[in-house]
């Protein structure tokens, strides 16, 4: 039998392995929740900075009406 990389040394116990299983599912998870947020606050930022343009825009077209007028 050769020496699988997998096994476990002697002496390991069942439930040290499932808390460092569970530790790395939740790290896991706070890290698929953080990307989550970063996607949410780029399409936010996104829609903030459509808004911040076209806002201007309009400014501008409303103050070339008002000197125009």
């Amino acid at each position: 039998m050769k020496n699988d990389p997998m096994d476990l040394p002697p002496g390991t116990s069942s439930s040290l392995v499932a808390d460092y299983l569970v530790d790395l599912l939740r790290s896991l998870s706070a890290l698929a929740e953080a990307a989550d947020l970063a996607q949410s606050k780029a399409a936010i930022d996104d829609a903030l900075e459509a808004v911040l343009t076209e806002s201007a825009n309009s400014d501008s077209s409303t103050a070339k009406m008002r000197s125009a007028g």
